[in-house]
């Protein structure tokens, strides 16, 4: 799916037995629809090329993510819904968006400490 880069409608990835990678979706710049990212799925620095998700982007269900580090490119988006990643610490990407048009609802992340940077080095111990 390298040579994907628009999805007209809505782009659904759902995975709840083994872990999916988000690498194959480098170079997708639009989503038409709704963007849905559930379960088990890494990789989101792969979607920097992603710049409009015209409905919601949706994260939500994923225990193996503890940063969200993506999505450096995505400018607007309707509706953001970050819910229910239970390991999920800081969420440090989305530094361009620019545009929400709707609504952001960040919930139920119960060890979310750094929204929107990075936490801190921790100092090496001797």
């Amino acid at each position: 799916m390298n040579s994907l880069t628009e999805v007209g409608g809505n782009l659904s990835i759902n995975s709840y037995g083994s872990v999916v990678n988000l690498l194959g979706l480098n170079n997708l710049h639009r989503v038409g629809g709704s963007f849905y990212l559930a379960g088990k799925t890494t990789g989101y620095s792969s979607l920097n090329a992603l710049s409009v998700v015209n409905q919601e982007l949706v994260i939500q269900n994923n225990t193996e993510i503890t940063e969200i580090n993506g999505f450096s490119n995505l400018d607007s988006v309707f509706h953001l819904n970050i819910q229910t990643n239970n390991n999920l610490v800081s969420i440090t990407g989305f530094q361009n968006l620019h545009i929400v048009e709707n609504s952001i609802l960040i919930s139920e992340n119960p060890f979310l400490s750094y929204l929107f940077k990075k936490p801190p080095k921790t100092p090496p111990h001797f």
